[in-house]
């Protein structure tokens, strides 16, 4: 028997054929026994004949929409080529600090390392080595010690070596920006007690701030789902939260920048400041352009995010390490002839003098500047200082100078200040053999009509 269409078989005598591996009978209103099949939604599985259901977050149906299969959480690991790269220049960035500590340490009492401000400068190779540290922590699978490591320590790694610039910095501005002032009253919370302290205090702030944002929302991880087959591992934190948190630093870096322009024409013999300055506009520019990738990202970009905020802490502490000690590593290694003290050549003007003598000859040659009575006119004595002293440029408050003065302090040292004179000042004295401090001493009592108040921040009066 044949039937219509050529086909040797008969035709199926059912209304409708039973439904694939993913599909669910639809009757539409129309009898029991006919239905149309139709696909579950892509996220969906087979639940009965009748009805699909929808896959819970973080799984996903198999192929043949039947049950539902776990979606592997997504998170930065090691073995991600941008995490190996990131790994390879912390690490490198390690093992340069600990050289440079290394040398410090071996070279501790050498002129060049004694006038870098030791304490200062072993506080800021902490935070650089806590801010190469801080890449590890970043790759690493986010669990609640990972994330409580993140939260507390980027900002303190950033607050330590930025509250040790900003210390530097501000205590070179209140030596050589206070003009005269600065040669007769020595700026006050100069010594390296002082500034490590300030240091500490401002290193503070930052930790009060990461404990009262970990009081507050304790560290823990979520899983984010930028769509219904990516889950991603993340730390809890917003990034509201993590402006606020990085918000005192920023702060700090434009003290520091600030800081940095005003030094820049300070003597150039004092050579930190210019380092320092560089230090801080680089890092200026390489916060400028993190800000907006890291905040200006989606969620699933993660791997971006991370990475933006690695090679922006890196880089950072790379300047800084590089411009700030090594010169002084060169100088300690390559130049052993420059590691010498300076204060004997950098506190003396072209004639020889010491930059003191200067001070105390300026002031005996302005008594000879008098008014219409015959007195003597303070302003004539500031000027004849400024110009002996400052244009002269003897560099009263060089680098090696405020490390004399400070080691001095610490360690309770007599004036290391050379008595050595040329023979153009042994011809032009009374007593060729007298040394600078007994020549000071005779100018101080020719020049006794001065009455200075060195706690009055005012115009020097004179003494009719």
């Amino acid at each position: 028997m044949k039937w219509a269409g050529g086909a040797r078989r008969h035709p199926p005598s059912v209304c409708s054929e039973p439904c694939r591996a993913g599909h669910f009978k639809s009757t539409r209103g129309q009898e029991a026994c006919c239905w149309a099949c139709i696909k579950c939604a892509e996220y969906e599985i087979l639940a009965n004949e009748r009805t699909c259901s929808a896959c819970a977050n973080g799984s996903y149906p198999d192929v043949n929409q039947t049950t539902c299969v776990p979606i592997a959480v997504q998170h930065m690991t090691f073995g991600h080529p941008w995490a190996i790269l990131l790994v390879a220049v912390s690490t490198t960035g390690i093992l340069m600090v600990l050289f440079v500590v290394a040398v410090f340490v071996k070279y501790n009492r050498t002129p060049v390392i004694m006038a870098s401000g030791r304490e200062l400068c072993y506080m800021l190779q902490g935070g650089l080595l806590a801010c190469y540290l801080m890449t590890f922590v970043m790759v690493a699978k986010p669990g609640p010690v990972t994330c409580t490591l993140l939260r507390m320590g980027l900002g303190l790694s950033l607050s330590i070596c930025y509250a040790a610039i900003f210390t530097k910095t501000n205590r070179i501005s209140r030596i050589f920006n206070r003009g005269i002032k600065a040669m007769v009253k020595r700026p006050s919370y100069t010594s390296p007690r002082s500034q490590v302290v300030i240091c500490l205090c401002l290193v503070s702030v930052q930790a009060l701030i990461a404990i009262t944002w970990v009081g507050m929302d304790f560290p823990g991880t979520v899983l984010i789902y930028p769509d219904r087959r990516t889950v991603i591992l993340q730390c809890k934190s917003t990034n509201l939260a993590v402006a606020l948190s990085l918000l005192y630093n920023m702060i700090l870096i434009v003290l520091c920048t600030v800081y940095a322009f005003k030094t820049r024409r300070i003597p150039a013999n004092f050579n930190e400041a210019k380092y320092i300055a560089f230090t801080m506009y680089s890092t200026c520019i390489v916060w400028l352009a993190f800000i907006p990738i890291y905040f200006g990202m989606d969620k699933s970009d993660y791997r971006i995010q991370i990475t933006a905020l690695c090679v922006c802490v890196s880089i950072s502490a790379t300047a800084a390490l590089t411009c700030l000690f090594g010169p002084r590593v060169y100088i300690v290694l390559l130049q052993p002839h420059k590691n010498v003290r300076q204060a004997s050549k950098s506190s003396r003007d072209s004639t020889g003098m010491s930059g003191r003598a200067l001070f105390s000859r300026a002031i005996a040659k302005s008594y000879h500047s008098t008014n219409a009575n015959g007195v003597a006119t303070p302003s004539a004595a500031s000027l004849a200082v400024y110009m002996a002293v400052l244009k002269k440029d003897p560099a009263v408050a060089t680098d090696s100078d405020c490390a004399d003065t400070s080691e001095a302090e610490a360690d309770g040292d007599p004036d290391q200040e050379t008595t050595r004179m040329t023979t153009w000042e042994k011809s032009n004295r009374k007593d060729p053999d007298a040394t600078d401090a007994e020549v000071d001493s005779d100018l101080e009592k020719e020049t006794s009509w001065i009455v200075w108040d060195k706690s009055d921040s005012r115009e020097p009066q004179s003494e009719l």
